[in-house]
């Protein structure tokens, strides 16, 4: 079952499709794989997000604040 699970997971340019829907392409630079299921994500206005992949195959995007 777990086979099963792993092999439906998003890979990283499905992850990275993802991403360009969420923010668009014009504000998402970069994307880079942490891990198997972390994935953090450059935008060109400065932020960065970060994106778990879970276990049903969604993704949990979460924006971090810049700490000055």
């Amino acid at each position: 079952m777990i086979r099963k699970m792993l092999a439906a997971l998003p890979d990283a340019a499905e992850v990275t499709e993802r991403l360009v829907a969420r923010f668009g392409p014009e504000r998402l630079w970069q994307v880079e794989r942490m891990s198997k299921h972390i994935y953090r994500a450059w935008l060109s206005d400065g932020g960065v997000a970060l994106a778990t992949v879970m276990e049903d195959g969604s993704l949990s995007v979460r924006e971090l604040e810049a700490v000055l």
